[in-house]
């Protein structure tokens, strides 16, 4: 890919105007991809002036005026000494990229983390569920991406389940609020369930998935309090996946 390209993806990308499946691309390509890190960067650090820089004509004017013996001048002596500030410049701002692109490797996205968190979730929630009647409907629209069906059907089913299913019901109502980022929704489910007092309150998952949804707007201040309340509650599902979590977003 040309840096004209990755310019672009660049610009869309802080832009908003890529949708969360083009996001979710660039993001693993920056954690793999040191060359397209490299470009990447450059767009976001130096921007316009890095692109308008040509190092190799600096170098070369800059070698050029320094073998010619005559031109002893205080003018050229001005126009070498500034010649060499703006191909430090360009070295300084090179090294800068290269900084950040390490950073940028080396540190996943949080709409990478958020994807990655919420996907082992929806494929140990949903997709282990006892296949039957309406929860094999349910796993089927869920799977397919078919989330606003799948909503539906937790949503008839819910008044019908006895009343501890109700609440598996009511947290697969979640878990589609989320895949469609309807994020007022979600925290809305996942507060009840928190609050609900049929479960036990060393399995009741519902602060893990708040922060989630925390993560998923992308407010992080939020997502690191949950976390901290939910390692330091007596809940013992997901300690290991909050504290990961948690240290990722420390980095």
């Amino acid at each position: 890919m040309d840096k004209k390209s990755t310019y672009t993806i660049a610009e869309n990308y802080l832009a908003g105007n890529l949708n969360e499946e083009e996001k979710i691309q660039v993001d693993k390509r920056l954690e793999t991809d040191k060359a397209f890190g490299l470009e990447f960067a450059k767009s976001l650090i130096i921007k316009q002036e890095v692109k308008e820089l040509d190092e190799a004509e600096w170098k070369q004017e800059l070698m050029a005026e320094l073998r010619a013996k005559k031109k002893t001048s205080p003018e050229l002596k001005q126009s070498k000494v500034l010649n060499l500030r703006r191909f430090m410049a360009v070295a300084a701002a090179i090294l800068l990229v290269a900084f950040a692109t390490f950073l940028l490797w080396k540190q996943p996205s949080n709409t990478a983390l958020y994807a990655e968190a919420s996907n082992e979730i929806f494929q140990e929630r949903i997709s282990n569920l006892d296949v039957r009647s309406s929860k094999e409907n349910f796993v089927e629209l869920f799977e397919n991406g078919d989330f606003v069906q799948a909503l539906k059907v937790a949503e008839e089913q819910m008044p019908q389940a006895e009343e501890l299913d109700q609440l598996n019901w009511l947290e697969r109502q979640g878990f589609c609020h989320l895949k469609l980022k309807q994020w007022d929704k979600a925290l809305l489910i996942f507060n009840q369930l928190a609050e609900n007092e049929l479960l036990l309150p060393t399995q009741n998952p519902a602060s893990w998935y708040i922060a989630l949804t925390y993560l998923g707007m992308e407010d992080i201040d939020k997502t690191k309090a949950v976390l901290k309340a939910h390692l330091a509650n007596k809940v013992v599902v997901y300690k290991e996946e909050a504290a990961s979590l948690l240290e990722k977003l420390n980095q």
